[in-house]
């Protein structure tokens, strides 16, 4: 609780803290590569409006800063370590994005958690994640069946958009965008990329909502979690419905081996059978995926990053400059018989590697490797695989909710602050 003169003084107090947190979601989840912020005519400043709030945030809702001495030598490291990275690669990485992202944004969000200020403690912005999410993808969703299934409205925005190159794509009242086109299951038709640029992105915020009401609120809200797995389906991303068994897998494989030997042989039965039909699938995406040219440039997307890295260890080629990645792409695409035609990665573990060399590498999963191998709790345990999962699957390291999550997960890891979770 913050303490403050008066009662009253308190609850304005807590009325601001929330505020500046709702704004926080809101521009986290623009930044996750969506329409809003990608539009080719108008630019929000969103990177530059993040950072600044969570400064304002730290400072605002501070009234006593009363800093840990294991939190200040945290951010001296981190400040030291990427003031070195970005000596050694200043002319050749995203010079704005890196100062905003590690040496502003991070630093002062585990600052501001570590103070636990929060109602909730340090989940406090995550839970609001969550809920913003659900209802932005619910809106999304609802608009996607009447247009796309029930062929039951039609277009009635356009917007040009900076993405891949500068295109227009046409909207059904800003809630919901055609951007993505595939042959899904035999059909041709748009997959629920929601407010985003393509459905991967859709599927990532969901999967972080669905992980935070699975493992950091225990489960409680099941109704929403059936619907986030449900929403998840509609994006068609093969990550997407891995990660729901995953999740699921995760979530109760603990409680299923201690029970009576028929339970266990029941939850097998249907375990096996839920897998099987996720192998068809996944097969089934991965073919249509291999007739696009999606699977092999994923699976160039891996080589170029080991290759990046073993040519530059210790920094990598530089932070979120994929053109310093052509060259390896270039070389493997040709002899793949493939047009030369995009340079970005597909996955963030293997961008962090290719990019960041050994010194982000060990920013980004460190926090995520502690509490997986020291924390008691499963489910911190089961949140920090999901996001290595992510990370491993999926391309967003140089987007603000990454940084919100590595805050968290440092906080928690190195217990900056106090975790409020309940035990599973």
């Amino acid at each position: 609780m913050i303490k403050g003169i008066d009662g009253k003084k308190n609850h304005i107090r807590f009325t601001v803290d929330g505020f500046l947190e709702s704004i926080l979601v809101i521009l986290m989840i623009l930044n996750c590569n969506s329409i809003y912020g990608r539009l080719a005519t108008t630019t929000f400043y969103i990177e530059e409006m993040t950072t600044v709030l969570v400064v304002l945030l730290f400072i605002i809702c501070t009234q006593k800063i009363n800093i840990k001495k294991k939190v200040f030598h945290f951010v001296v490291g981190v400040e030291l370590l990427s003031l070195l990275y970005l000596l050694a690669r200043y002319s050749s990485s995203d010079k704005s994005n890196f100062i905003l992202q590690f040496i502003i944004f991070l630093p002062c969000m585990v600052l501001y958690l570590s103070q636990n200020r929060a109602k909730r403690g340090i989940f406090s912005i995550y839970e609001k994640f969550s809920k913003y999410i659900f209802i932005i993808s619910t809106f999304s969703s609802v608009v996607w069946f009447l247009a796309e299934i029930v062929h039951a409205i039609t277009p009635n925005v356009t917007v040009n958009i900076t993405w891949g190159t500068t295109h227009a794509v046409q909207g059904f009242y800003g809630l919901y965008f055609e951007t993505q086109k595939e042959n899904t299951f035999g059909i041709f038709m748009f997959r629920n990329t929601g407010i985003f640029c393509e459905a991967p992105m859709h599927s990532l915020v969901l999967t972080l909502a669905l992980i935070y009401e699975m493992f950091l609120n225990n489960g409680k809200n099941k109704t929403r979690i059936l619907i986030l797995c449900i929403y998840i389906v509609t994006t068609f991303s093969l990550t997407g419905i891995l990660c729901i068994a995953i999740v699921f897998l995760l979530k109760y494989w603990k409680s299923i081996h201690s029970k009576k030997r028929i339970v266990r042989i029941l939850y097998y039965m249907v375990f096996c059978a839920l897998a099987i039909g996720a192998i068809i699938s996944a097969n089934f995406l991965i073919n249509i995926k291999s007739g696009t040219g999606s699977y092999t440039l994923r699976m160039i997307d891996y080589i170029v990053g080991i290759r990046a890295w073993m040519d530059n260890p210790i920094f990598g080629t530089g932070y979120n400059v994929l053109s310093n990645l052509y060259d390896y792409k270039t070389a493997l695409m040709i002899d793949a018989g493939m047009n030369q035609r995009g340079i970005g990665f597909s996955n963030s573990m293997t961008a962090i590697f290719g990019q960041g060399g050994l010194i982000l590498t060990l920013i980004y999963l460190t926090p995520f490797v502690v509490i997986i191998a020291k924390k008691k709790e499963i489910n911190l345990k089961s949140w920090s695989i999901m996001i290595l999962t992510l990370l491993t699957t999926t391309i967003f390291h140089a987007r603000y909710v990454i940084f919100y999550f590595l805050a968290l997960a440092y906080v928690v890891a190195f217990e900056f602050g106090t975790t409020k979770i309940e035990k599973q």
